[in-house]
């Protein structure tokens, strides 16, 4: 019997890669709701054109910037901070992307997203000029470093490779949240709202999981 193929290795972000991640995303200053707007794009493969709803965000929040064993009233590590230092967030995500919070002066969230309706029937939707909104209101004119964010979104998640290999961790990254660049219109928000910073990482940054 043929021996059967070998199965690709399992590699995760190491910790130096990590934190030196959250660093990098803490130098750029962007607006806390950074993670909202970035689960409305990644919802739109699911939702195939309808609006996002406020599950869609606590999705996000839940698998990548929830920590386990920390208190349980900032359960979340959101290293986007406009101002001030605290990156932990409390367990109200839904509180935080209510519609109650459009008032006369809405958040830079709200002047990037249409939001509707009120309660579990919100709905969130990107306007075409959505990505240029965003690059004024949540990034603030500093682009986002894709391969500090993907590190530090798929901090505790790992990669079938072959290799270690940095750039396949950021195309999955870019697949998963409709960045693709083999698709034009998504590549051009992709090209809108992030900068290249590979150069920042290596190879060994990706880790032979053990065990």
């Amino acid at each position: 019997m043929a021996d059967e193929a070998k199965k690709p290795d399992l590699y995760v972000f190491s910790v130096n890669a990590v934190r030196r991640s959250i660093d990098s995303l803490l130098k750029n200053k962007n607006h806390e709701h950074v993670p909202g707007y970035l689960a409305i794009l990644r919802s739109q493969k699911k939702r195939a054109g309808s609006p996002s709803q406020i599950s869609d965000i606590v999705d996000v929040y839940d698998r990548y910037l929830k920590v386990l064993d920390v208190e349980k009233e900032r359960p979340y590590l959101r290293p986007f901070v406009s101002r001030g230092r605290n990156i932990w967030f409390n367990d109200n995500v839904s509180g935080s992307y209510a519609p109650s919070n459009v008032k006369a002066d809405p958040g830079p969230f709200f002047r990037v997203v249409d939001v509707a309706g009120s309660g579990l029937n919100t709905t969130y939707t990107l306007p075409a000029d959505h990505a240029a909104r965003a690059s004024q209101h949540l990034l603030r004119g500093h682009k986002l470093p894709i391969t500090a964010l993907t590190s530090f979104m798929y901090r505790d998640y790992g990669f079938e490779l072959d290799a270690p290999s940095v750039a396949s961790a950021v195309a999955a990254f870019r697949d998963e949240f409709c960045l693709r660049a083999k698709d034009s219109a998504e590549a051009a928000v992709f090209d809108a709202l992030f900068y290249d910073d590979a150069a920042d990482f290596a190879a060994q940054d990706l880790e032979l999981l053990q065990g």
